[in-house]
């Protein structure tokens, strides 16, 4: 009986520290499940947040993007960002570093309310260079103080097999900039889609191509746009090659294409290269160039296209009050190029409101 009572007792203890021991494992794989579910939780919460703001007074080290607690720099904001985000802009910003979007993300940037602006601090550079993904700008002021700048306030520069995507869109402001290289005054682009809606290029000064933009190898949409007082040594507004233009509204209006480089320069307000531009609307009013187009310029390009003209189809607008230095105050038409005038008004242009050109300038 001894025997088997004490073997009843070692079973019950056995028994005991299984059970115990099964409890304790089950207990740690309970925490461990929840652990990690409340991990997975929290990173899905970070991976669903899609708003980030950015102020002068922020930090890059210990804020986290918040309103509350904004990082400092566009530049964190976007690395930190999933691959669609708002960055919401919530004072003016001074610029030391080129911003960089070079990753393949859909991206709004805009101010948080009003219109807040994009200055350089103590560098000459781009305040914002995009070379992949979608980039959507609005009530943003891109400001060059009119300082000396070695190229644009923003540059698009996509390849040819990956296009950029940009929308310019409403109260979005490129004004005083000065580039001294050659790059387009207020903005540069190159392999973009470019939408431009409720835009405005203001005062800016390029020594080359394009006060307001250049565009090459990129189709651009305006639907609305003001150009005005832009500068360049060709294309006093718009410099545009190789591809299409299509403007559905627009006022340009007092800008210059000035001789810079000592040859005959073109477009006081549009000068276009190996080019379509078809406009539906818009008024080009009291430009003017030392040299070819008043108005317009349409001819060929300036590189491997240089024996390709251009085509411009006006289909309603206004081109009136613009002068020419040498011809075509209105619009010069080079000999490879066409121009199909469906319904514009073109009148009051000096020396001549269209011309002609019997030969290939």
């Amino acid at each position: 009986m001894k025997k088997i009572r004490r073997y009843r007792r070692k079973k019950q203890k056995k028994l005991i520290i299984i059970g115990s021991m099964s409890l304790l494992l089950f207990l740690c794989v309970g925490y461990a499940a929840f652990s990690t579910n409340l991990s997975l939780k929290a990173i899905g919460n970070i991976k669903e947040r899609t708003d980030f703001y950015v102020s002068a007074n922020g930090s890059d080290i210990n804020g986290y993007g918040t309103k509350e607690k904004p990082y400092a720099t566009i530049e964190k904001a976007y690395d930190s960002a999933p691959t669609q985000a708002n960055i919401y802009i919530m004072t003016d910003l001074k610029i030391s570093e080129t911003v960089l979007f070079d990753q393949n993300k859909n991206i709004t940037l805009k101010s948080e309310n009003g219109n807040y602006k994009l200055t350089r601090d103590n560098m000459k550079d781009y305040i914002l260079k995009i070379t992949s993904g979608e980039t959507n700008i609005s009530n943003l002021t891109f400001d060059g103080e009119n300082k000396e700048a070695e190229g644009s306030l923003l540059r698009s520069e996509g390849t040819e097999n990956n296009i950029v995507s940009l929308t310019l869109g409403e109260n979005t402001i490129f004004q005083n900039n000065v580039d001294l290289e050659d790059l387009g005054g207020g903005a540069s682009i190159r392999y973009s889609n470019v939408i431009i809606d409720g835009t405005k290029f203001l005062n800016n000064n390029a020594n080359y191509g394009g006060g307001g933009f250049i565009a090459r190898y990129s189709d651009v949409t305006i639907n609305y746009a003001e150009f005005i007082g832009n500068e360049a040594g060709d294309g006093g507004a718009i410099y545009f090659g190789d591809k299409t233009l299509t403007i559905n509204d627009v006022l340009i209006k007092n800008n210059s294409s000035l001789d810079k480089h000592d040859t005959i320069t073109n477009g006081g307000a549009i000068g276009l290269h190996s080019a379509t531009m078809n406009m539906y609307n818009g008024k080009i009013i009291d430009n003017k160039t030392d040299g070819l187009g008043g108005g317009i310029f349409a001819g060929v390009g300036n590189d491997v296209s240089q024996d390709v003209g251009s085509t411009l189809n006006i289909y309603k607008g206004e081109i009136s009050g613009n002068t020419a230095g040498v011809a075509g105050g209105g619009i010069y038409v080079s000999k490879l190029s066409t121009f199909n005038n469906q319904n514009a008004i073109v009148q009051n242009n000096t020396p001549d409101n269209i011309y002609y050109s019997p030969t290939e300038n």
